[in-house]
Order: C-alpha cells, then structure tokens, then sequence
C-alpha cells in the first residue's frame, strides 16, 4: 500500500516537472516568434518607408550629400528639369524622383506678348533666378485664342514657348483659361494635342484655371468666416462654395480623363478662385489620380481679397492639402501692398511653396512686371520696371 502510494506521488511529482520544462519552453519559443516577428514588421515598415518616400540612392555623391542636406535641414532644392528625372506630388510639395521637396520658382509670361522669346526667358533666368515659366492658353473660341480664328498662329508660339524653355533648361507649365461652359471636345482636345510636348522630358506640367468666374455666385466676403464654433456647422457661404465646386469638379475631371491618356501622369495645378470656392474646404484626395496640386492667384487683386486667400491657403497646407501661387504679385504700389507681399514672401517660404511672378506682358495691367510697350525684349533696366516690377525684384534679391 505505501509502495503504491510513493510510486503514484513519484509519478504526481514527474508529471508536475515535466509540465514546468514545457512551459518554460514555450515561453522562450513565444519570446523568440515575437522577436522576429517584430524584426520582420520593421523591416516591412521600412521598405513601405522608404517607397512611400521614394528614396533611392543616386550613383552621384554630389547628388547624395545635396539630398541628405536637404532633409536633415527640411529645405528645398532649387533644380532645373535636367536635374530631375520626374516631378510628383508627394505630400504637400512639388518633389523629384527621390522625394525630396524642389523649389520651383517662375513668371507668368502672356502668350500674345513680345516677350515669348528665348532672349526674355534668358534675361529672367540669369537676373530673377528663375527655373520655370507659366504660359496661359485661352481655350475659348475667341479671335487670339487656341481654338479661335487665329489658332494655327497660337499653336506656333506655344510651341515656341516650350521650345524656347527646353532650351534654357526651364519647367514649363501650360495654363489652359477656359469656360465653365466651354465645349468639352475643344478643351480635351487642347488637353491631349499638349500631350505632345511631354515626350522625353520632365520639364512639362499642366495648369487649369477658370477665365471668369461666370456661371458662379460670388461669396460675400464679409460671410467667408462666418462660423460660430459649432461642430459641422455648414454656412451659407459654404453652401455656396460647395455648389460652385460641383460646378467646376465636372470640367476638372474631364481635363483629367484627357491628360492621363497614354499613361501620362504629369502635375496637373488647378486654379481656384477663392472669392467663389473656399480653398480650405477642398479635400485633397478631390481626385481618383495623383499629382494634383492647387493653386491660387494673389496678384491682381483687392487687398481684402489677398488677405482671405494667404489665411485660407495657410489652413489648407495645415490640412495636408498641395498649394502653389500661380500668380504671387502685387496690385498696386502702396505700403499697404508691399507689406503685404513680403508677408506673402515669408509664408511662401515657410511652407516652401513653388511661385510664379505676375505677368510679362504689354498690356499695362495693375501686377504687370515691365512697363507698358517697350521697345526691346532683354537687357532690361530697373527703369523699364514698373513700379510693382521694382518691388517684387527687390524681394528677390
């Protein structure tokens, strides 16, 4: 009986031991699984990290070294397309193949001016620093428009404009001015006979932009901050701004379906007209595609109107959504619009946004750079600066 008895404890005792041995083991076997499976999550976020932020290793120390500066510093890189192999929105900036933010920096130039030549784009390359141009197409059916009477004359200088551009190693953006209304086969077709320009360079993008704002209600901008704090609250300027955008959105995505033919993926920039639609109320996934930006004009226009659009551009780009300054000048000489530019130069370059300058043209309009009529096209003075012109170069300075 106490032989039984000692041989059953003995054989409790056994099982009880070999049942802490393997508890024991699974511990350490579960400790090492979630070792490696911590091993195998970082290195997955890793790899997402670094497509997500496209940063391959150039072959060009130089290159490298400019890159790390660049994002140890959290600056921008002021290229030249020759430099930059692709241009994508990647956040809320313009950046190149490997991610990192580039500056573009250019001026409006007017298609039917004097200064669409090679020497103008030369003079403002060497003494404004610039590395783009914008060139706006009228898109209507008007006389000196693309699709108008004198169409083959302005299909010549487009062309010469983009030529004239590759050349001097600029970005070049195509600002297509349409109509709410305009006749969706004319636009797409000015959309897709650009697609031309695009082959075998990364200089090109895109820009479209309203040429008025008929077909929309303006908001009061007395109203463009009415909002009293509660949740949600939609607004009577926000109905009207979202019925505008629906509007809009409809033209915007037919441009879209015309410039993604052929795979063609260049940065499209689309305008917004900030006294109709409220810019910080547009998302930033608007759009089934990627490399949309929005732009803004602050040139030619009321002080008022500037100020609502630099606090609702600044609340966008808090937002997380793209902005660019398609037209960053001045209406008018006064103190108050100077100030109000260099405010404008800071914001620009806190949140390292791309410009362009006000217009090169000769029609005398109140954010024009040269004086009206001059009789030469290079070698420019601060004499045949207007008084805007002189302003905005010694802010460039």
């Amino acid at each position: 009986m106490n032989k039984n008895l000692s041989l059953r404890i003995r054989i409790i005792i056994a099982n009880i031991i070999l049942i802490i041995i393997i508890s024991v083991i699974m511990v350490f076997n579960t400790k090492d699984d979630q070792n490696n499976k911590k091993k195998d999550r970082i290195a997955i976020t890793k790899n997402e990290i670094e497509f997500e932020n496209k940063i391959p290793k150039s072959s060009n120390e130089e290159e490298n070294d400019l890159e790390k500066k660049v994002s140890d510093n959290n600056l921008v890189m002021e290229l030249n397309p020759s430099k930059v192999s692709k241009v994508e929105v990647i956040g809320t900036q313009i950046c190149n193949e490997s991610g990192c933010p580039i500056a573009i920096r250019g001026i409006n130039i007017d298609l039917n001016s004097n200064y669409i030549n090679y020497e103008t784009m030369e003079f403002f390359k060497n003494n404004w620093k610039i590395n783009g141009i914008k060139v706006s197409v009228d898109v209507t059916k008007e006389n000196d428009s693309y699709n108008g009477k004198n169409s083959k004359e302005i299909k010549q200088k487009l062309s010469q404009v983009v030529q004239n551009a590759k050349k001097l190693d600029l970005f070049v953006m195509i600002e297509g001015d349409v109509l709410l209304d305009s006749p969706m086969e004319d636009v797409s077709k000015f959309y897709s006979e650009c697609l031309q320009y695009v082959s075998g360079t990364s200089n090109m993008m895109f820009a479209i932009k309203l040429k008025t704002n008929e077909g929309l209600d303006p908001i009061d901008i007395k109203d463009y901050d009415e909002k009293t704090g509660i949740v949600k609250e939609v607004t009577k300027s926000d109905k009207i701004s979202n019925n505008n955008w629906k509007k809009y959105k409809k033209l915007i995505k037919e441009i879209i379906f015309a410039l993604r033919e052929n795979s063609n993926n260049s940065l499209l920039a689309i305008n917004i007209p900030y006294t109709h639609i409220k810019i910080d109320s547009i998302k930033k996934n608007e759009f089934n595609t990627y490399n949309i930006i929005f732009s803004v004009d602050v040139g030619n226009q009321d002080i008022e109107n500037v100020e609502i659009a630099i606090k609702n551009f600044k609340k966008s780009v808090d937002f997380g959504t793209p902005i660019m300054i398609s037209d960053c000048g001045m209406c008018g000489n006064s103190d108050k619009n100077e100030q109000l530019y260099a405010s404008i130069r800071e914001d620009i370059d806190h949140y390292k946004l791309t410009y362009f300058y006000g217009g090169i043209n000769n029609k005398g309009e109140k954010n024009s750079i040269l004086k009206k009529d001059l009789n030469k096209n290079s070698d420019f003075s601060e004499d045949d600066y207007t008084a805007v012109g002189k302003i905005l170069y010694k802010y460039n300075k």
